[in-house]
């Protein structure tokens, strides 16, 4: 059995600009890892759909390692080995990548975590596979609809991370935040001044001066996409990786 496996969900390959689709699985190869890419067969039915297919994956026995690190892959970048972050992520627990903003807006008392990154962000996170099924299974997703059109001719949306939310709150089995930014850097409304540079030896570095650390995954959440952070990271990474 295999210490992890990368796992993502994607319909097709994006053609906008502001993606880092083709990076993404450049920055992952470069570690020696493969990714495992789900919904390339029509199964995408909206975001709700993530963990459904998810769920199913894990259900059919089809995952064969003890951890899962489980990531978007239109909108991330690794700057060093995904190995890192399955190693830092604590044990016992579904660990998630942190923003500054509750989106979308569910009831429940978030607890102070000490650093403004106090909500989960469900595009990034790691724990142990039966941890993740027990959530998935806890989240009742068999009850939530995937997106359909209503007679009216408007589209009904389902978004995973409101479901996410509720299970933090809820805490359906022990889940944890990266709100020290140790790992992931969600770039959202980014208000913090992140140093990104290419090293003397060729490695990437990236500082964040507001948390005092030093994540290694960006993660381009909502208009992160086209924030100057992750345009010079990805400027970086290419210049490093042509």
């Amino acid at each position: 059995m295999k210490p992890f496996e990368i796992i993502t969900v994607s319909s097709h390959r994006p053609t906008q600009p502001y993606y880092c689709y083709d990076e993404f699985f450049k920055s992952v190869a470069k570690y020696g890892h493969e990714v495992t890419v789900l919904a390339n067969d029509g199964s995408y039915k909206g975001l709700i759909s993530k963990p459904k297919i998810l769920k199913r994956w894990i259900d059919a026995g089809k995952v064969q390692a003890k951890k899962i690190l489980f990531t978007d892959c239109w909108d991330v970048l690794f700057l060093d080995d995904p190995a890192k972050a399955v190693e830092m992520a604590p044990q016992g627990s579904v660990h998630f990548n942190s923003e500054r903003n509750l989106f979308p807006f569910v009831e429940g008392e978030f607890p102070d975590v000490g650093t403004p990154y106090r909500y989960l962000n469900s595009g990034f996170f790691i724990g142990d596979t039966e941890l993740i099924h027990e959530l998935l299974n806890k989240m009742d997703l068999d009850a939530i609809p995937d997106d359909f059109q209503k007679a009216n001719g408007e589209w009904h949306h389902e978004n995973d991370q409101k479901y996410y939310l509720e299970a933090y709150v809820k805490q359906l089995v022990p889940i944890t935040l990266d709100s020290k930014v140790e790992i992931c850097q969600t770039l959202h409304e980014c208000q913090d001044m992140l140093d990104i540079r290419l090293q003397e030896e060729g490695s990437i570095v990236a500082f964040n001066t507001c948390m005092g650390t030093t994540p290694f995954v960006f993660h381009g959440n909502g208009n992160g996409k086209e924030n100057p952070y992750m345009s010079q990271a990805v400027r970086l990474f290419n210049l490093k990786n042509p």
